[in-house]
């Protein structure tokens, strides 16, 4: 081979395995951009537009909020196995809140009364209610399982979306049924009782009466 194409062929060896190296360099510490590498992933979002579907005019006051936490302690078992060879026990936290309010639309004719020279109001609240149980997905969770030999093959609750379903669903009954104490209520009657004679007397009304009715137990 002629000396000088040998030397030409040696030099552009050279040349094409350091840009190589420095194409991989710059690759591995994020020098390059995206599109220079014709392997790489990319994500595209192709959600449609979000569309209104209902409008509701608010007519209650949320007073208050109650936090929760609660232990789920969930355990299946076969009937003729003992759990070391057959049956899972899941403990789950579940973390959730639980808002309490009066609904203003429920004020009964009456129930708001003014004196003639309007310096005096009396009102009368219907009892507060509880809304639904909102559990916190980020921090209720399963952390701790224990699993039969035969079990340990399969995966009941990571691997099964309806008994995943199956501890949220306990966790927020429970919760709900350690708000239905009475006491969130109350303690929303009472904030009430103090937001509408605050609002009131800032309106000029010199006595404000408000009547709080007996939570249902």
């Amino acid at each position: 081979m002629n000396p000088s194409k040998t030397a030409l062929f040696v030099k552009t060896g050279v040349v094409v395995m350091t840009l190589a190296v420095l194409y991989a360099a710059a690759q591995s510490m994020s020098w390059l951009p995206d599109w220079t590498n014709p392997f790489g992933e990319r994500t595209k979002d192709r959600s449609g537009p979000v569309v209104l579907q209902s409008v509701r005019d608010l007519s209650r006051y949320d007073a208050a909020t109650g936090q929760f936490q609660v232990v789920v302690d969930l355990e299946k078992d076969a009937r003729f196995l003992p759990s070391s060879l057959r049956g899972e026990r899941t403990l789950f936290i579940g973390v959730g809140d639980v808002d309490a309010y009066v609904d203003f639309s429920q004020l009964t004719e009456g129930a708001v009364k003014v004196n003639a020279d309007r310096t005096e109001a009396t009102i009368t609240l219907p009892p507060a209610q509880l809304d639904k149980t909102s559990l916190n997905t980020d921090e209720s969770r399963v952390f701790a399982t224990q699993r039969g030999i035969f079990d340990r093959f399969g995966d009941f609750f990571s691997g099964n979306p309806g008994d995943q379903q199956k501890l949220y669903q306990l966790a927020a009954e429970k919760i709900q049924d350690a708000a239905g104490t009475g006491m969130l209520q109350k303690r929303a009657e009472l904030n009430t009782k103090t937001m509408l004679e605050n609002l009131l007397k800032a309106l000029g009304f010199e006595k404000v009466t408000v009547h709080l009715s007996s939570v249902a137990q």
